[in-house]
């Protein structure tokens, strides 16, 4: 499936040389590969559980801290479970308008952002991309109410979808995971048409300095608003981590479900004391909000720059991996 247009853009040819090109896009396949069946492995776990059905937000979550100004502005259900959550993804999209927008969400996970923001008021139109076949079909089965929304398999670097045919661009605490940060950013700028919003929130590795900000300006995309929550998703982590790895591996069926320790899933909902949440206690990496707007002509991704590069590796190394996970 090709968003707003009718044929999907040709996949590149392999490398025929062995050249340091080459032998990066092999390493981006294998985090590519990884990430996929990590997150296969937590769906299946936690659909092998008690918990599913509420589990429509994956990511950290977000409390109000005193000190730091609120701004959302979607309303949020009473007693909708894991609302801190869905508090996240409001804080991220602010005031920005979605009533009758064509609207994508990258890592879409779940479903739970495109599940709130096809609310009303509505977007017109809204597309959920995820490289986990096993999120998407659980984020089809969450919007399975709303006929102008769906979601499928697909790369943040390479995403089927018309060049300037979208208004509203979410990333929700996945882009952290991507090998090639810099050629999502030259999509998210190519997708947009002019004037449109990438509303983004995740992990920012602190000693990466300005190299965020420099490539997403490479790309066309100037940055509107920057919100450090990073006190706000602690928070968070403190009130509800331990609830939310239960869920994920609190029962003998999600245990039989795959490979993978209690520990693999503390560490993966960032409980307190485990390597995420002390990255961002330490300040090793800033939980921030941007809005960007797309300002400039559509650029190639620009050269890759190391310090993005280690940020990525970071990542992978602090989220860890569900041992043997398939």
């Amino acid at each position: 499936m090709t968003v707003g247009a009718d044929t999907e853009p040709a996949a590149p040819p392999p490398g025929t040389v062995v050249t340091e090109a080459a032998v990066d896009a092999v390493d981006a396949d294998d985090a590519r590969s990884v990430v996929r069946r990590s997150y296969d492995q937590y769906h299946r776990r936690l659909e092998a559980g008690d918990h599913a059905r509420h589990a429509r937000f994956m990511n950290f979550g977000y409390l109000t801290v005193p000190g730091v100004a609120d701004r959302n502005e979607l309303p949020i259900p009473r007693l909708l479970p894991n609302a801190e959550g869905a508090r996240l993804v409001g804080e991220i999209i602010g005031p920005v308008v979605l009533d009758g927008q064509a609207v994508i969400d990258v890592g879409c996970g779940r479903g739970g952002a495109l599940w709130l923001a096809t609310r009303e008021p509505a977007p017109r139109v809204a597309f959920g991309f995820d490289l986990s076949a096993a999120g998407a079909r659980a984020a089809e089965q969450t919007l399975h109410d709303r006929p102008h929304a769906t979601a499928g398999v697909a790369d943040a670097e390479a995403l089927p979808v018309a060049t300037s045919s979208i208004d509203v661009v979410l990333n929700v605490e996945s882009s952290l995971h991507y090998p090639h940060l810099e050629r999502f950013y030259a999509e998210v700028a190519r997708v947009l048409r002019t004037d449109g919003t990438f509303c983004y929130g995740d992990l920012f590795h602190i000693a990466a300095g300005d190299a965020y900000a420099v490539a997403l300006q490479a790309c066309g995309l100037t940055i509107e608003v920057e919100r450090d929550v990073t006190e706000n998703v602690l928070a968070a982590r403190r009130a509800r981590g331990e609830r939310q790895r239960r869920a994920l591996d609190g029962s003998d069926a999600a245990r039989s479900a795959g490979p993978g320790t209690d520990a693999d899933a503390a560490r993966f909902v960032a409980e307190p004391g485990t390597p995420f949440f002390d990255a961002m206690a330490d300040g090793t990496l800033a939980y921030r909000l941007i809005q960007a707007r797309r300002t400039g002509a559509p650029a190639a991704a620009p050269a890759a720059d190391r310090r993005l590069r280690a940020a990525a590796t970071l990542a992978r190394a602090l989220t860890g991996e569900f041992d043997g996970a398939s």
